[in-house]
């Protein structure tokens, strides 16, 4: 079992004792990209080539769209890594999209992780189950249940926004074109990673104090 065999998120919240509400949560933060970059991702839009398949929708289509707002907030892009957290429960597999802080002097991830992704060319309800069960995976990894976890599923054009709170699960029930509005895409990115990047920060300042407190103990 892994994060694939999550056919929904009714499967997760059975499986890990969670609630799921549908609602309106997500806002934006205006962001200005410079035009070379705008033009690039509307071609690519409207390339037919550019969604030849998962992969290639992937690389061509939303990885510079969330790279390049990621990076505005100075929160790294960890893009198709194995994730494996707890096997026996299907916690394991690969991620699409993980957003976490850098190693130092690596080129991994570690805790934190704040954010996370999936793409899906069509099938938007086996996403969120996937992407669900890997933002629980996130949560127990750090640690903590009151921060919140952020998860996006997209096809490149539409997109839909989640987050992981305690033990509930809150959709968007909004979904949002990639090529009706770009611009809103972008400002919702670019509040949810505004905020996946605060969140980073406080679990990192929790664990620096939790380190700190040990060492004086063993003193």
């Amino acid at each position: 079992m892994s994060y694939t065999d999550f056919h929904d998120i009714s499967d997760v919240c059975e499986m890990f004792d969670c609630d799921f509400e549908k609602k309106q949560f997500v806002s934006k933060k205006d962001i200005k990209l410079h035009d070379f970059f705008m033009t690039t991702i509307k071609e690519n839009l409207n390339d037919n080539s550019c969604f030849l398949n998962e992969f290639v929708i992937c690389e061509d289509i939303i990885k510079p769209i969330i790279k390049i707002v990621a990076k505005a907030n100075n929160l790294p892009v960890w893009s198709h890594v194995q994730f494996d957290v707890d096997k026996a429960k299907g916690l394991n597999g690969t991620a699409d999209y993980i957003f976490a802080p850098a190693k130092r002097g690596r080129m991994q991830f570690k805790l934190p992780i704040v954010c996370l992704g999936e793409a899906k060319k069509d099938d938007f309800i086996r996403g969120w189950g996937q992407t669900a069960a890997e933002m629980i995976a996130a949560q127990t990894e750090n640690n903590n249940t009151e921060i919140p976890i952020y998860g996006l599923v997209t096809n490149g054009i539409s997109w839909q926004f989640g987050q992981l709170k305690k033990s509930i699960f809150t959709i968007d029930e909004r979904t949002f074109s990639a090529t009706r509005d770009l611009q809103e895409v972008l400002d919702i990115l670019n509040l949810i990673f505004c905020e996946a990047r605060k969140n980073a920060d406080i679990l990192l300042e929790i664990e620096a104090k939790e380190k700190l407190k040990k060492e004086k103990n063993n003193e």
